[in-house]
């Protein structure tokens, strides 16, 4: 009995034993990844966007340190936010045979943290060339609305020769993630190796959809009357006119202000009718009239219609009934999505909108609701199939790092357009937790859509603070990326704001706003660097005074505010203020008399001008009013077939020069019975500078040499006096 219960005993503490190995993974082997370090990349940059949450080096996800509880505040997990995806590369420190890698990542959906929906395991023996040899999905886990840590497995179909393994995961939102395991064993005895992943070239931004590649966002709330949709239709000039047509497209959408409950019947019903305006003479209803108004004047043809594309609100995966449907299965919503289509289709078309062209639809939800239910792809996928089943266009606008934004050509959108959110600035708790917005982020939203597939979002916001400056960075970026020559722009300009930049001021910086997008939707927006006009100005400033004024600076394809003073050298001992839109000031208190230049250039943020340089000549501040230039003053006498450089003072003009010192003279002179004055630093100048004296306060007169009258008299007296000596010696030798 005693033996019995001996081989009992020995059996179960051999099964624990197993038990133990297996669940700990050294049944796989050795965990590989213990203390080695790693780096970690995002897929979609988020130092621009999310400064506040860039990555910082650490070594969490290889100490051995495994989270207690499923709690954001486990001090064991290490936090991820957004980034599309992220991809942790771990040097193993030398070649090994690796068969699986585990990664455990938080579920807690009510605070916005989301475990991993795939997993990709990648290797490499060179750090250079890696190869995919697994990868694991998950689309149920993420929906639980119940905390937990999830460990995902890949499990490779054999032994992988590694030294660097990269884990690449989503990063939806906010990720948790507290260790990766790889096992395996040291050495790749047996091991195969992986087969590089071939490059991926990007994919280039959306093109247009039937020559539209411009289309405005008119959030329906406005109820935009006929005055109202003008500046849209028509580029409207300086002075009023309507010269050509501004945006090829107009989508018709609800905002958040709207106040319409797509919960309910009644909210969809409403905001239908006030979409279509009929018998209000607002919206579609006043844009039909508009295009049958302005046809002539557009010069458009007589079978010509203007496309618009009408918004499908999201319907949320839910228990409400909504169309007769409850929202809660694929089958239903999708049911109710095509009823509405249907809706759309009909009550346009009974509309009697001869001037109108039903182009497209658009899907209202700015990302992929992965957490919301398992089906959400589906969905999207067959919603696109009916709407091109029924002759229509798809298009989406989703934010940057919008979970799923990289899925929208596979998706089945015709165009999609990816959002910086460059145009409005952050506060309050959300400038704390993740930081302002930078204008890289511009570039860095383009980059991603060029990459996937999607065009650009431009976005205005008036009330911002540099709110012209924001919105250049998109003219730019979308010239300087390609996307102006046949990308789709989408633009986002809260409910008038073009209405009323068309309307303002000409040469404020609202108007320059609506003038140069119209340049950009005509593919004639430039980037070209300023210039600068500084060519022969002198600036006379007295001692112990102040000047001020502005430099001219042109630069058409920017707004003034954007400009900045790039490496300013002055001379030394000059007290000056130099800013960008060309305003200078100089205080000469304490400055001697003298010459003194600032050499500068002027940067539009993307270009750079030629060099300029302000001269400024300071004059002693007891010397009378002097306030121009010789040459200025003479160009007064200049002949057409004269330059101003060869006029001559007539022989006896009367002259008068004072030395003001470094090279410089200020001249004064009768002409034709007018006195002409100025400074000058030229030969008349220097040849006057050696008779005259260093300075005076009543010169001594000149003849057109240059010379003192005195001296010329002077002179002739004694030659005059020489010919009557030697006239006298010749008479005296004659008589002898």
């Amino acid at each position: 009995m005693h033996i019995i219960k001996r081989i009992l005993s020995s059996i179960l503490l051999v099964s624990f034993l197993l038990s133990a190995f297996a669940v700990s993974g050294v049944a796989a082997g050795t965990n590989l990844a213990a203390g080695k370090s790693y780096t970690v990349e995002y897929d979609s940059k988020i130092d621009n966007a999310y400064p506040n949450r860039a990555y910082k080096q650490e070594s969490a996800l290889t100490d051995g340190k495994l989270a207690t509880r499923a709690s954001y505040s486990d001090t064991a997990f290490l936090k991820l936010y957004r980034g599309t995806s992220a991809s942790v590369t771990i040097d193993l420190g030398e070649a090994c045979a690796v068969s699986s890698v585990e990664l455990r990542t938080l579920q807690m959906k009510t605070a916005g943290i989301q475990c991993a929906r795939y997993v990709h395991v990648a290797v490499s023996t060179d750090g250079e060339n890696f190869g995919t040899v697994g990868s694991v999905y998950d689309d149920k886990s993420v929906t639980s609305a119940s905390s937990a840590i999830i460990t995902h497995t890949v499990t490779l179909d054999q032994a992988y020769a590694a030294r660097y393994v990269r884990v690449t995961f989503s990063c939806d939102v906010y990720i948790y993630t507290d260790e990766i395991f790889v096992y395996g064993n040291k050495g790749t005895s047996g091991a195969k190796e992986a087969t590089p992943d071939k490059e991926t070239e990007p994919v280039g931004f959306s093109a247009g959809i039937d020559g539209i590649e411009n289309i405005v966002l008119m959030y329906t709330v406005g109820n935009y009357t006929q005055q109202k949709l003008r500046p849209y239709l028509a580029y409207v000039d300086k002075d009023g006119n309507a010269t050509d047509m501004m945006f090829e497209s107009m989508l018709f959408l609800p905002s958040g202000a709207s106040g319409f409950d797509f919960s309910t019947d009644k909210g969809w019903n409403d905001y239908t009718a006030n979409m279509f305006g009929i018998g209000k003479d607002y919206n579609l209803e006043a844009l039909n009239k508009l295009v049958g108004s302005m046809r002539s004047e557009l010069g458009l043809a007589d079978d010509y219609k203007y496309p618009v594309f009408l918004s499908v609100p999201y319907l949320e995966h839910g228990n409400r009934t909504v169309g007769g449907v409850v929202s809660n299965s694929l089958e239903n919503r999708l049911t109710f999505l095509k009823g509405y289509i249907d809706t759309l289709i009909k009550t346009f078309s009974e509309s009697g909108f001869d001037n109108l062209e039903f182009k497209g639809v658009y899907w209202q939800s700015e990302l992929i609701n992965y957490a919301s239910c398992d089906y959400e792809p589906d969905l999207i996928k067959q919603y696109n199939q009916y709407v091109h089943s029924k002759g229509l266009k798809s298009i989406w606008i989703p934010y940057y790092c919008a979970p799923g934004f990289e899925t929208a050509v596979e998706l089945g959108f015709d165009s999609a357009t990816l959002q910086s959110g460059y145009a409005f600035p952050r506060s309050g708790d959300s400038l704390t937790e993740i930081g302002d917005v930078l204008p890289g982020s511009v570039e860095d939203s383009a980059a991603q859509a060029k990459k996937y597939g999607l065009g650009m979002e431009f976005e205005l916001s008036i009330g911002a603070s540099a709110a012209a400056d924001r919105f250049y960075k998109y003219l730019h970026t979308g010239y300087s990326t390609g996307c102006m020559d046949g990308g789709m722009m989408m633009i986002y300009q809260g409910v008038d704001d073009l209405f009323r930049c068309a309307g303002s001021l000409n040469g404020s910086n609202e108007r320059t706003v609506y003038d140069l997008l119209y340049l950009y939707t005509k593919d004639r927006f430039t980037s070209e660097a300023p210039v600068v006009e500084t060519e022969d100005r002198l600036i006379v400033i007295k001692t112990d005074s102040r000047s001020s004024d502005f430099v001219t600076i042109t630069d058409t394809d920017s707004t003034r505010t954007s400009w900045s003073i790039v490496d300013a050298v002055a001379t030394e001992g000059l007290n000056y203020v130099l800013e960008g839109e060309g305003f200078y000031l100089v205080n000469t208190k304490g400055t001697a008399p003298g010459k003194y230049t600032v050499s500068f250039n002027v940067s539009d943020g993307y270009n750079v001008s030629e060099r300029a340089t302000l001269e400024f000549l300071v004059i002693d501040k007891e010397l009378p009013e002097l306030n121009e230039t010789l040459e200025d003053a003479l160009k007064v006498y200049v002949r057409p077939d004269q330059a101003a450089s060869s006029v001559e003072f007539p022989a006896g003009t009367e002259i008068t020069y004072i030395d003001l010192g470094d090279g410089w003279g200020y001249v004064t002179a009768k002409l034709d019975g007018e006195t002409v004055k100025g400074f000058t630093n030229v030969a008349f100048g220097e040849e006057a500078e050696t008779s005259a004296p260093e300075t005076s306060s009543s010169p001594q007169p000149q003849d057109a040499s240059g010379f003192p009258i005195v001296i010329v008299v002077v002179i002739a007296v004694a030659v005059l006096a020489v010919g009557v000596v030697l006239l006298i010696i010749f008479k005296k030798k004659n008589i002898k």
